[in-house]
């Protein structure tokens, strides 16, 4: 049977990947994710084996572009709050 299911469960991740900035954090890894997509459909016509296998790989590297995503968003967030701790550190030390 064709790999519908791995398919839109590549499709669903990419989607996800999006949803956390991929395109921005990860363009490459999401990039390469819709790449291998778009060639699971293309093989459907031809093999199913094939699509199953590109489909997986689609999954897979948009997972890891979401993945590096949230670690590149949580570095930033970590920055700030460091930029919002020194600040209000160095509001506080002339008081001392």
């Amino acid at each position: 049977p064709p790999p519908r299911d791995g398919l839109q469960a590549a499709y669903d991740e990419m989607k996800a990947a999006m949803a956390v900035g991929a395109d921005e954090y990860d363009h490459a890894d999401l990039e390469t994710a819709r790449d291998r997509y778009n060639l699971g459909i293309a093989q459907l016509q031809q093999d199913y084996e094939r699509a199953q296998q590109l489909a997986e790989e689609a999954q897979t590297l948009a997972r890891l572009a979401k993945v590096k995503s949230e670690a590149a968003k949580a570095a930033e967030d970590r920055k700030t709050a460091q930029a919002q701790v020194d600040e209000l550190e160095n509001m506080v030390k002339p008081q001392q």
